[in-house]
Formats: C-alpha cells, sequence, structure tokens
C-alpha cells in the first residue's frame, strides 16, 4: 500500500504535467468557450485567479536562490562541460 508521501509525490507529478501542457500547447478552444459562458460574476474570480498565477510565476523566474543554485550547477558542471 503507497506511502501518504508516495500519493502526494504522485498528485503534484500529475498537476506538474498538466500544468506544462497547458503552458506548452495553451487552454483548448473548448475550454475557452466554456469559460466565456461563465457569468460576469465569477469571470472576476477567473481573472483574479490568473493575476494571482502571474504573479507567482514571475517571482519564481525571478527568484535568486534559484538564481544561484543555477550557477552552482554552472561551476560544478562546468569540468565536464567544457565552459
Amino acid at each position: 500500500m503507497p506511502t501518504t508521501s508516495a500519493m502526494l509525490t504522485g498528485l503534484a507529478g500529475v498537476l506538474a504535467i498538466l500544468g506544462l501542457a497547458v503552458y506548452l500547447f495553451g487552454i483548448p478552444p473548448e475550454m475557452k468557450h466554456q469559460i466565456s459562458k461563465i457569468p460576469a460574476s465569477d469571470q472576476k474570480e477567473v481573472k483574479e485567479l490568473k493575476n494571482n498565477l502571474g504573479d507567482v510565476g514571475g517571482g519564481v523566474m525571478q527568484n535568486p536562490i534559484g538564481e544561484e543554485g543555477g550557477e552552482l550547477a554552472d561551476k560544478l558542471t562546468s569540468p565536464f562541460t567544457g565552459r
């Protein structure tokens, strides 16, 4: 029987794959059509969610710890890559 951490890891993996698919291929036209049918009061919540996700995405891209991690990985692999 799988442990809780294995189940959470699997769920996180599925969500990551779905997010990557939406990022690479965009939202399908059928889903866009369904979203446009949402009442105006609910559309506000969808727009706020989109803005919040965009803010989080921008914050991740400008993460100084991640940048330092990349620089460290570059330094460690430079003897192997010849850079």
